[in-house]
Parts: structure tokens; C-alpha cells; sequence
């Protein structure tokens, strides 16, 4: 997926945001081909082989919602491309969704071109004996990264092809490996773009002072306070907030997981009392688009359809809340 050509400068703000579609019919079954992404020894024969030449080392694979892929690419010439991947949400034979960033070195090391805050969405679904693949890669910089970027998908996946069609006889074995037989979990993704930079978005996250500017108040016959904030990874944070209506009162806790400012922010959720909630996670990315900020909410874990829908409804006031306090 890297390009050969680019030699731009890493750094320049895009005027416009841009999406890029692909479909493919695979002649394989779902849980075998989410398999091709899970396994790092079949996505090393297929993931950015659309140029032979091309030497690919992996340097990290973690396959789970909120691991890292990491790839160091020899695209000649003494060029490297790193190419990263962030895995946000993962369905068992379903939909995988990561962050795609990437930064290209010249033959003394020093980065040429960088491509961050893109977001790739695979969907499976089982069509005709065998599976629709439906690409969508989200927030590339313009039209010219839109025309890369299709060239290298389409390549991939031609590869891809290939090596599904090497042992068609594995597709239950796959199964069995990839999904356990367990129902996938309710996911929930929102986004929302405020008028603010990125670090003041991301410090309304972290900061106990301006997160009870926004978040206890936001719903409805509800207040509270932030008891505990310690946002590094590995710290604590505990939220009491009051609920008038029924006079009960919940708490919020969690663990951090992940803090990157102001890029990206990983904590554990689990709500009292209420236990069969049980330890849901939640994944912010904040994704900078000028002078504006996209935040990227995912949380995932869900015990039903109603609790996702529950806390869909109740993030969209918190939310509210938060572009009201940033417009301030």
C-alpha cells in the first residue's frame, strides 16, 4: 500500500476529506476469510503485496480491539514506508474496524510523507456460497490519496484471492478457529466534529475540572461529580452521578488503558449498580481536520442491543454538552 512516488511533505492540511468504497465477492466463506485478517501467517502473504518489490517485515501483531499492527515496508531505493495499524472494533467473521496511519523515510530516515487519521472498515457478509467483502477507508486528504490508495486495495485483494483459493477445504476449520461459536457483542460508534483543536477536545477528557464542565450535568435528572481522575495508563477514575428521578445513585469506574495526547484515549467502563453491564471498554480517537476536531467514539462489550441502544442515548446529551462547553 505504499507509494513509491509520493515525495510529499509530511504536515500539509487537506482541503477536503475523502472516502473510498470497494466490493468484492470472495469466493470463501466469511469466518475463512476474517481469518486471512486475524492471522499474522496468512496476512503476511496477502497485506501490502500489491508490489512485488516490495520487502515487508512485521514488527508487531496484535489482533484484538485495541491492539497494533506495525509493518516496516522496503519500498527501494533506501525508502521505507511504516505502515500502522489500530485495531478499534473486531466481530468475529463480521466487521473489523482500525485506525490506518502510515509515515514514509527517506534513505537517511527522515519522514517525507505522513498520512494519519484514516480509519479502514471491513464488512463480511455471506452472499452466494461464499462472501461480499466491503472495503471502506475513511478520511484519506484528497483525491490523489483516493487513487493510491484503490490501486493498493485493489491489489491486496487480488492476493488475497489467491490465497483464498489455494486449500478451499479449511473454510470449517477456519470457522471453528476464528469464532467459537460465540454471538458477537452489540457495538456502538458515534462521531461528532467540534469547532476546537484537537488538544482542547482531548483535554476535556482528562482534566477533572473541565469534564465536570460537561459530562456529569448532560442528562437529564442527573448530577454528580468526579470523585477520581487519574488519567495516565494504568490509573483510576470513578464518577458518582445522582439520578432525581429515581433517587438512585450510580458510579462509573474504570481503568485506563491507553493515553496519547490528544490523539487517542483507551479506558475500561463498568457500571454500578448495575453489574450485569459487566466491564465494557471504550476507544476515543480524536482526529484533527484543520482547525476542527473528529471524535471517533466506539465502545464495545455490550451485553444487549438495549444497553448499547441505552448508552447511545445517553452519550448523544454528553456529547451535546461537550460542544456546548467547548463553544464557550
Amino acid at each position: 500500500m505504499a507509494n513509491d512516488e509520493r515525495g510529499r511533505t509530511s504536515g500539509a492540511k487537506p482541503a477536503t476529506v475523502e472516502t473510498l468504497v470497494l466490493r468484492r465477492w470472495l469466493a470463501a466463506s466469511r469466518e475463512r476469510v476474517f481469518a486471512a485478517f486475524a492471522s499474522q501467517d496468512q496476512m503476511e502473504r496477502w497485506m501490502c503485496r500489491d508490489a512485488a518489490a516490495h520487502v515487508i517485515r512485521y514488527l508487531k501483531f496484535d489482533f484484538r480491539e485495541g491492539g497494533e499492527c506495525v509493518l516496516d515496508i522496503d519500498i527501494g531505493k533506501g525508502q521505507r514506508y511504516i505502515q500502522y495499524l489500530r485495531y478499534q472494533t473486531i466481530v468475529p467473521s463480521e466487521r473489523i474496524v482500525w485506525v490506518w496511519e502510515g509515515e514514509q523515510l527517506d534513505a537517511t530516515g527522515k519522514m517525507i510523507y505522513e498520512l494519519r487519521g484514516t480509519r479502514v472498515t471491513v464488512l463480511l457478509t455471506a452472499s452466494r456460497g461464499g462472501t461480499d467483502l466491503t472495503l471502506t477507508h475513511e478520511f484519506l486528504p484528497d483525491a490523489q490519496s483516493i487513487a493510491d490508495h484503490r490501486r493498493g486495495w485493489n491489489g491486496c485483494i487480488e492476493v488475497l484471492v489467491s490465497l483464498l483459493a489455494e486449500n478451499p477445504s479449511s473454510d470449517a476449520r477456519q470457522g471453528s478457529m476464528t469464532t467459537s461459536g460465540a454471538a458477537p457483542k452489540p457495538v456502538l460508534e458515534l462521531k461528532r466534529t467540534f469547532g476546537a483543536r484537537r488538544e482542547k477536545v482531548f483535554d476535556a477528557w482528562v482534566k477533572p475540572e473541565l469534564m465536570a464542565r460537561w459530562f456529569c450535568s448532560a442528562i437529564p435528572n442527573r448530577s454528580g461529580r468526579i470523585a477520581v481522575l487519574d488519567a495516565r495508563p494504568g490509573g483510576l477514575y470513578l464518577i458518582e452521578v445522582d439520578d432525581s428521578s429515581t433517587g438512585t445513585r450510580y458510579q462509573l469506574r474504570g481503568e485506563y488503558r491507553e493515553v496519547r495526547r490528544p490523539e487517542r484515549l483507551v479506558f475500561t467502563w463498568e457500571f454500578e449498580p448495575d453489574p450485569e453491564f459487566g466491564k465494557m471498554t471504550i476507544h476515543l480517537d480524536f482526529i484533527e481536520r484543520g482547525a476542527d476536531t473528529d471524535l471517533i467514539l466506539t465502545q464495545v462489550n455490550f451485553p444487549s442491543a438495549a444497553s448499547r441502544d441505552g448508552h447511545g442515548r445517553g452519550w448523544k446529551f454528553c456529547l451535546d454538552a461537550l460542544g456546548d462547553y467547548l463553544e464557550e
